[in-house]
């Protein structure tokens, strides 16, 4: 499965994910939308860029910048979850949206529900700090919500990821691979 980031030419309209298996179904849907939009695959070994003109897509080639490095304090526009298989395992990807000085940035967040021990443990922090007190109150019995639980699965997570909070703000450092990390969030009281 890839991923698309569908940047909208109105101004005024968020960019967003859109998850295909083809880049033809990209442009299908985009057709039907009948908005000139810029595309950028997601796919981490071949980021490309795309645009849609007169219902074709067609590449874009950037220059190459010296220095795409970012790094400090973010707001983030927009949090999007999908689950993904890694090794014949299910694994949570939450994708935040942040505007940097060098353009809107996507940083991601890999959490394991379906593992045991140490990466659970890390993954339920995680989501329970994302939590609204008032879902968890009403829709939730927390007992079960707990790393043992079994029955607590990735699908079961990615249900519940609509009702999240996402972060007011992240801050960004660069890793050894040259992506952007995220290595804290902050939520405005």
């Amino acid at each position: 499965m890839k991923e698309f980031l569908i940047i909208s030419n109105d101004n005024g309209t968020i960019p967003y994910v859109l998850q295909s298996n083809t880049e033809s179904q990209v442009t299908n849907y985009l057709k039907s939308c009948k908005n000139n939009s810029t595309i950028i695959d997601l796919d981490i070994h071949e980021i490309n860029t795309y645009k849609l003109i007169n219902g074709e897509l067609f590449t874009v080639q950037e220059e190459e910048s010296e220095d795409k490095t970012i790094g400090g304090r973010y707001s983030v526009k927009q949090v999007t979850y999908s689950i993904h298989k890694k090794n014949g395992e299910k694994i949570l990807k939450a994708s935040y949206n942040f505007k940097s000085e060098k353009g809107w940035v996507w940083s991601s967040k890999f959490l394991c529900f379906d593992k045991i021990e140490y990466p659970r443990e890390k993954a339920f922090e995680w989501l329970l700090r994302r939590m609204p007190s008032n879902i968890k109150e009403e829709y939730f019995d927390l007992s079960p919500l707990i790393p043992s639980n079994k029955d607590i699965t990735t699908e079961v997570i990615h249900e519940i990821c609509k009702h999240l909070h996402r972060p007011d703000y992240i801050d960004i450092q660069m890793n050894s691979a040259g992506y952007p990390e995220i290595t804290e969030e902050y939520w405005e009281v």
